[in-house]
């Protein structure tokens, strides 16, 4: 439950709501990353998928951003993380959403999120489109709120929030080793503080190309993405819970990666 500061005032009152698809022109969203491996890449002109990986990709950056009003005329802005067919959160939030939130008081966000979710409570609605359609809107309505205040979003949540938050770089996105080093020593120059690089099924490949860069790179903390690699791993007779040395996360793991007693410790981090 999140326990706002309590000098600021948290009812509101929605006039308007509404979300709009966007698009950001530009390179492609690997920026050259999957390159190599263009035979085993099935494309469209929005998305792809790249073997071994079973997840589909947008092509290019693409967005729902959601724009409410509260009844005193503050705007606030929020984004749905919806990189796949954004315009279906956008329908939600315009063609279902609103007629619910518009022209309605809520003494907090949480109420409002907790009348969305009920409103499709028996029909077990709680994840996909809808779910990031809510999300769109209770960042967008914490954002009006801060404005209302004149103060920080952070300071919804604490009368004394904390003034910086660690972030990691998902996926080094570059063409050539060489690119992906210098990205990583621009982002670790910024204030990154880890980074989290993509298995491609390869298990020497894989643990070759974390090598290289943890040694080119070593201020960074190491996490790994595995997906569908540690199935190929193992065909290829590769011990599938042999992930990288000094790995400290492993996102999207299997279950055949679960290490025996005697390989904890030796293998994992």
């Amino acid at each position: 439950m999140r326990t706002p500061s309590p000098a600021v005032d948290m009812r509101f009152t929605l006039t308007q709501c509404r979300a709009v698809h966007v698009h950001a022109p530009g390179p492609d969203y690997w920026r050259g990353f999957l390159e190599h491996d263009a035979v085993g890449r099935q494309r469209s002109p929005r998305f792809q998928f790249s073997s071994p990986w079973r997840t589909v990709y947008a092509r290019e950056v693409e967005s729902a951003l959601v724009r409410v009003q509260l009844e005193d005329g503050t705007v606030g802005w929020g984004e749905a993380t919806c990189p796949i067919a954004p315009e279906v959160v956008c329908s939600l939030v315009n063609r279902f959403v609103a007629e619910l939130v518009v022209q309605r008081s809520f003494d907090d966000v949480d109420a409002l999120v907790d009348a969305l979710y009920d409103s499709q409570r028996c029909r077990g609605y709680l994840a996909g489109h809808l779910q990031d359609a809510v999300a769109a809107v209770d960042i967008a309505v914490h954002d009006a709120l801060a404005r209302r205040a004149g103060c920080p979003v952070s300071a919804l949540f604490s009368a004394d929030p904390v003034a910086i938050l660690p972030c990691y770089l998902s996926g080094a996105r570059a063409a050539t080793r060489a690119e992906r080093i210098d990205l990583l020593h621009a982002w670790a120059a910024q204030g990154s503080r880890a980074v989290k690089l993509f298995m491609r099924g390869d298990h020497a490949a894989d643990l070759d190309e974390i090598a290289a860069l943890q040694q080119a790179v070593p201020e960074l903390d190491w996490w790994a993405a595995v997906r569908s690699s540690a199935s190929l791993y193992a065909a290829s007779g590769a011990p599938a819970f042999a992930i990288p040395t000094g790995a400290m996360y492993i996102a999207a793991p299997q279950l055949t990666m679960l290490p025996t007693p005697a390989s904890r410790g030796s293998v994992w981090p």
